[in-house]
C-alpha cells in the first residue's frame, strides 16, 4: 500500500478545526503501472499543483496473471483490496474531506459511501467502468439473473449517494443518467499528456523494416487484450481481410493474449511484441499506419478506451470497432480521424480494413495531434477535474 500526504497538514484554523483535504483513493497511482495509474498521477499532480492538500491512499501491486485469468480469484484478490484501501481511508478521513475515487476496484465504491455518510464527508467518484453491467459483456452475469438484479439495484443506490460523478464519455454519461434517475454527471473527456507522446516516423524504432513491412499500411493494436474488447471478432475479422497490403502489429497483454498468439503463428503479415520487449510506448505507437482501437458490442457506455488518445497523441488515425454512439466512435465521425464500424460483424470490418488500405492518406498529417493539443488538452481536462473537486471543498471559491 501507498499512503503518501502532500507535504505537512496546515495548522488548525481559527475554529479550531483541520482544513478539509482531498483523499485519493485509487487501485493504481503510479504512472509506470498502466493507463489508470498514468491517469492518476497526473490528477495527484495537479491538485497539488492547485494549492490542495492531497492524502494518497494505493495499491502498489500488479494483480498476477493468474489472478487476471481466474475470475473467482480475481474478485477475492479485488476484495482484499477494497477492504484494505477503504480501512485506510476510513481510518484517515475528516469532517468535510473530499474522497476522490475511480470505480476499481468495484466493491469498494459501497464501502466509501457508507464512509463518507459516518464521516461527514463528500465523495467524488471518476467512473472509468460501470459496475455491475460491465460484468454482462465480460461474461460473469447474465442480464436477467438475480445476483445481476439484486447487485443492480444495490449500485444503482451507490451511484445515488455520490456527490459529484464525473464520466469520460457521453455514452457513458447517458447511462449513469439513466442509471441514477436523475441528469448531474460531468463529462469531461479522456486526455494524454502531449508530451509523454510524441508524433515520429513510422520507421524511427526500426520494428518495421526488421519485419519487412516498409510497404504494407500495419494496422496495430496496443494495450489490454481482455474479455471486452471484443479480440475474438477482430481476429475473425483479420481473417477475412482480402487486401494483400494489411499488416497487423499487436502489443499488450490480457487474458485473450494466447488467443491473439495462436492466430499469429505463421503468419508472415501479423506479429505478436514478445512481453518484455525493449521498445519504449512512443516506439510502439508510432509503429503503424493506423491505430486498431476495439470494444465489444455490449460495451456501450460501460467504457473508453484510452489507448485511443495515446494513438492520437503519436498522430495515428484511428479505426474504431464500435457502436457508433461510443464515445470513441464519436470523435471519430465528428473531427475526421478516422473510421468507424460496429464490432458485431466481422465481414463489414474486413472490408473497412481493405477500403483503409486503399485510403489511408486521407486523415491529413497533424489532425490526430492537433486534439490532443487542443480540445482534448491535459491541462484543460485536468483544470475542469480539479474544479469540480474545489467545489465540494468548504471555504475555496468554484
Amino acid at each position: 500500500m501507498n499512503d503518501a500526504n502532500a507535504g505537512p497538514s496546515p495548522a488548525k484554523g481559527a475554529t479550531g478545526h483541520q482544513p478539509a483535504r482531498v483523499i485519493v483513493v485509487s487501485e493504481y497511482a503510479a504512472a509506470a503501472q498502466n493507463s489508470t495509474g498514468y491517469f492518476w498521477s497526473k490528477v495527484i499532480e495537479q491538485l497539488k499543483g492547485d494549492g490542495l492538500e492531497v492524502c494518497l491512499h494505493a495499491y502498489t501491486k500488479e494483480l498476477s496473471p493468474r489472478a487476471r485469468a481466474s475470475v473467482p480469484l480475481r474478485m477475492l484478490t479485488k476484495m482484499q483490496i477494497a477492504l484494505r484501501l477503504s480501512w485506510l481511508v476510513f481510518r484517515s478521513l475528516r469532517r468535510h474531506d473530499v474522497v476522490v475515487a475511480g470505480t476499481n476496484p468495484e466493491v469498494m465504491l459501497p464501502i466509501l459511501v457508507l464512509a463518507k455518510w459516518i464521516r461527514g464527508a463528500k465523495l467524488c467518484v471518476l467512473v472509468h467502468d460501470v459496475f455491475p453491467e460491465n460484468l454482462v459483456p465480460a461474461g460473469v452475469l447474465k442480464h436477467g439473473s438475480l445476483a445481476y438484479k439484486v447487485l443492480s439495484a444495490v449500485y444503482r443506490r451507490v451511484y445515488r449517494s455520490f456527490d459529484a460523478t464525473i464520466v469520460i464519455g457521453r455514452d457513458m454519461q447517458e447511462l449513469v443518467d439513466r442509471k441514477t434517475g436523475r441528469p448531474g454527471s460531468v463529462f469531461i473527456q479522456n486526455w494524454v499528456d502531449a508530451e509523454d507522446v510524441l508524433p515520429a516516423d513510422r520507421m524511427s524504432s526500426g520494428l518495421l523494416a526488421d519485419l519487412g513491412w516498409q510497404d504494407h499500411v500495419v494496422f496495430q493494436f496496443f494495450g489490454n487484450m481482455g474479455r471486452l474488447q471484443g479480440i475474438p471478432e477482430l481476429l475473425d475479422a483479420i481473417d477475412r481481410c482480402r487486401s494483400t497490403n494489411a499488416a497487423f502489429l499487436f502489443g499488450g497483454a490480457g487474458v485473450m493474449r494466447p488467443q491473439v498468439a495462436e492466430a499469429f503463428t505463421g503468419h508472415p503479415r501479423r506479429y505478436l511484441l514478445p512481453l518484455g520487449h525493449t521498445l519504449t510506448r512512443n516506439n510502439v505507437l508510432s509503429s503503424c499506419d493506423v491505430a486498431l482501437v476495439c470494444l465489444h458490442r455490449e460495451m456501450l457506455g460501460l467504457g473508453v478506451p484510452s489507448k485511443a488518445y495515446f494513438s492520437l497523441a503519436a498522430d495515428r488515425p484511428i479505426l474504431a470497432f464500435m457502436e457508433p454512439t461510443a464515445e470513441v466512435a464519436r470523435l471519430v465521425r465528428e473531427h475526421g480521424v478516422g473510421w468507424n464500424c460496429a464490432s458485431s460483424n466481422p465481414q463489414e470490418m474486413a472490408a473497412l480494413i481493405d477500403r483503409v488500405c486503399e485510403s489511408v492518406d486521407v486523415v491529413q498529417r497533424g489532425r490526430c495531434r492537433a486534439l490532443i493539443e487542443g480540445p482534448f488538452s491535459k491541462d484543460r481536462a485536468l483544470k475542469s477535474f480539479s474544479d469540480r473537486v474545489r467545489a465540494l471543498l468548504p471555504d475555496l471559491p468554484p
